[in-house]
């Protein structure tokens, strides 16, 4: 989980632009890590998600099954489409298991924290089968990963640059 409390940590004022969440791939960490991160966003704030497009369901569980393993971090994804509805969310076909991009934080929302251990148990019974399957059904639509396209998509979700 993200621990910035300092006070002179430099956030505090300006916020962080962009982060990327890719290290304890269980969705609980990954859960708490956005939730931590949410807190310290700048208003045009990115947040890249990694490994959000699951290839097996041996691949994409909680614990480690085999070799190649994504983890269930993927199912943020989801749950913010259902609880963060405000939220732009696009999801790109990136070998080998996908990034999803985030846009419009709201640092003031407490609409996880207060709901964490909930959304931690309803989560846990959800299965990658279906993701892998009809990935668009379960993450939303797929975005298109040419740069001409991510860039477009960043442009209208209001994500620009500080300097």
């Amino acid at each position: 989980m993200i621990h910035l409390r300092t006070a002179d940590c430099g956030l505090r004022e300006q916020g962080f632009d962009l982060a990327c969440v890719d290290g304890d791939h269980r969705f609980q960490s990954v859960l708490e890590d956005y939730i931590g991160l949410e807190k310290w966003a700048a208003p045009s704030a990115l947040v890249v998600l990694h490994d959000t497009l699951p290839l097996t369901n041996v691949t994409a569980t909680a614990e480690r099954q085999s070799g190649f393993y994504t983890g269930d971090g993927w199912k943020l994804v989801p749950c913010l489409n259902a609880l963060r509805p405000e939220l732009r969310l696009l999801t790109l076909p990136i070998a080998p298991t996908g990034l999803t991009l985030i846009t419009g934080l709201n640092p003031r929302s407490d609409v996880l924290y207060e709901r964490k251990s909930q959304i931690v148990e309803v989560y846990a019974r959800l299965s990658a089968q279906r993701i892998v399957e009809r990935p668009g059904a379960v993450v939303g639509p797929l975005g298109l990963s040419e740069a001409n396209a991510v860039s477009r998509w960043l442009l209208d979700a209001g994500v620009q640059s500080r300097s």
